[in-house]
């Protein structure tokens, strides 16, 4: 499902594109001097607590239009395929699926 475009935030976009303009060597010497001199790099830290990181990690899930993401659903499959590989290869070797008494 895909969310319709508002045209007016696409002109406002394009327009706020042209005032920047383009990034010139005395520019991008600025922002390199800028960064080095704030190095905030240095203060990211990302989440400590463990509340933190679960937060953090459902960021991207906002966005997804089911209630399982793309790379869990790869997640899931690979474990899957996994288990299917192995069972192939338990049946292969003759490993009995009767239950043991």
């Amino acid at each position: 499902m895909s969310v319709p475009r508002n045209p007016k935030r696409i002109a406002a976009g394009k327009i706020n594109r042209t005032k920047r303009g383009v990034i010139t060597s005395v520019g991008l010497k600025r922002l390199r001097e800028s960064a080095e001199a704030n190095r905030p790099w240095v203060k990211s830290t990302g989440p400590t607590s463990e509340r933190g990181k679960q937060i953090c990690a459902l960021n991207g899930c906002s966005r997804q239009s089911g209630p399982w993401s793309i790379r869990a659903v790869r997640r899931e499959m690979k474990t899957l395929n996994q288990l299917l590989v192995q069972l192939i290869f338990a049946r292969k070797v003759g490993v009995s699926n009767e239950p043991v008494d």
